[in-house]
């Protein structure tokens, strides 16, 4: 994330003090530094002392800056005040977000509400089909700007109401020789319930951020956020740009997105582009506790091997449980069967065993991991094959006791030690996800496997998921 800074005057529209003050964006947040002090002291008896930082904190929704254009700062906190008997000093407002628009706060004096949002998102454009993102001209002495009307690349009205539209525009920047001519693509969300900005945020970009990832099994930046903007002139702004501290993969670490890169389209989607939003909806809604983690540690610039492969299996265990009707390995009454019958077959057996026997009977019900990754590869058969060939049973039960030796730091537990091997494990895992994601969304299963199958990512997988099986089955085996 690049940092920002803004020098102006700020004003705190419930008591309408005015100052003059810096707000500055980095990797730690949003902090409004002031010269001069916000506090509203009202109910604090100086005369037994005030300890800093205060126990409670003062929040204001709303602080209005004028800066070069008007902005608000939004969600602003502090409790280390300037004290009112020093003669100088810095007063340092924690804040969530700021806008870059005039927003008013609310009469009850809660957090100002919102009904839509704007998305410019890195794989946005390759997803949806748009022309190359940016152009340069350069015009030499003569600088006409020009805007052309954006043009629409996929659009329709969900279930719930709201309007979505992707659409590509063009317009022109003054930069030092001429004219930069920019193509951004934006998804627009418009006529949503009114929300908070995080809210808003929760609810649309990262869906759509894990969207983009299953479609082009990338992650890609967050270049720009917008908030739609009350208008109450024709002339006011339609949208006004937020800005809040977030985490994204460092800029420049990998090539451009390629349309080869893609597995699916914003115009392949069965049923049309609104039908297929809303279902992806509907997915993150039921399955939003697998693929945010799991989108998590795709996004994150770093993540240890063994974190991945913690994330993957869970993710797998989680997707298999959503899609059987039973936790249970056999029915109850069949298993309670079993159990009686074992009990009876150690009849003459030493009590204690049999006691231990039956005991360490009774509470394995439940479908192990092993059989889960089994299941899933087995109804993917092509996909399955090109990773683990026949060895699929094989790597399951590998990866079983590779997250029971991890987790419990077992010597000896597990064939995979190194983190390329957990790595890889964890990839393979992730490819079976987002084959079965993509089915969930309407695709066949033959036009999900030709085009994963054709990916370069996934034939990279499957090479070193064969080299790793390969490997294990040249070790010598000890009794």
């Amino acid at each position: 994330m690049s940092d920002e800074e803004w020098h102006g005057y700020w004003t705190r529209p419930d008591t309408g003090a005015t100052v003059g003050g810096r707000l500055v964006l980095d990797d730690h947040g949003l902090e409004l530094v002031l010269y001069g002090s916000f506090f509203v002291w009202d109910g604090y008896d100086f005369r037994v002392g005030v300890g800093f930082p205060l126990a409670t904190a003062q929040t204001v929704p709303v602080i209005h800056g004028q800066v070069i254009e008007p902005m608000t700062v939004l969600g602003a906190t502090c409790d280390l005040p300037v004290s009112p008997f020093a003669s100088a000093g810095f007063e340092v407002w924690e804040a969530d977000a700021v806008i870059g628009a005039r927003v008013e706060p609310p009469d009850d004096g809660s957090e100002p509400t919102f009904t839509g949002v704007q998305l410019d998102l890195e794989m946005l454009p390759v997803w949806a089909g748009a022309r190359p993102a940016e152009r340069r001209h350069w015009f030499g002495e003569h600088r006409t700007a020009i805007t052309i009307r954006p043009h629409e690349l996929a659009s329709g009205r969900l279930p719930s109401g709201e309007e979505v539209t992707i659409e590509q525009g063009a317009g022109t920047t003054h930069v030092r020789l001429g004219l930069e001519i920019a193509m951004p693509v934006r998804m627009s969300i418009e006529g949503c319930e009114r929300s908070t900005w995080v809210e808003l945020l929760n609810a649309w970009l990262q869906p759509t951020q894990a969207l983009l990832w299953l479609a082009t099994a990338r992650v890609g930046r967050v270049e720009r956020v917008a908030l739609r903007l009350d208008q109450p002139e024709d002339h006011s702004p339609k949208w006004g740009q937020l800005w809040f501290a977030q985490l994204d993969p460092p800029s420049g670490t990998s090539p451009d997105p390629s349309p080869h890169d893609v597995l699916f389209f914003a115009a392949d989607l069965p049923g049309g582009f609104a039908a297929s939003l809303a279902r992806w909806k509907e997915i993150w809604s039921e399955l939003k506790h697998i693929l945010g983690p799991l989108y998590a540690r795709a996004a994150a610039p770093f993540a240890y091997a063994n974190d991945r492969f913690y994330t993957a299996i869970a993710a797998v265990e989680a997707y298999h449980r959503y899609c059987v009707t039973s936790e249970r390995d056999l029915p109850r009454l069949e298993h309670r069967a079993r159990v009686s019958r074992l009990d009876d077959l150690l009849q003459d057996e030493d009590a204690g065993f049999r006691t231990w026997a039956v005991n360490a009977a009774k509470p394995f019900n439940r479908i192990p991991l092993w059989r889960r990754i089994v299941e899933i590869a087995g109804t993917l058969e092509a996909i399955g094959h090109d990773l683990f060939g026949d060895d699929v049973e094989a790597f399951a039960r590998i990866v079983e006791s590779a997250r029971h030796g991890h987790a419990h730091a077992l010597e000896g537990e597990s064939d995979f030690q190194s983190g390329e091997a957990l790595y890889t494990a964890a990839d393979a895992l992730t490819w079976l996800l987002r084959a079965c994601l993509m089915i969930d969304l309407g695709m066949s299963l033959e036009v999900v496997e030709e085009r994963i199958r054709r990916h370069q990512r996934f034939q990279s997988t499957t090479r070193r998921c064969r080299r790793i099986l390969g490997a294990l089955d040249d070790q010598p085996t000890t009794d």
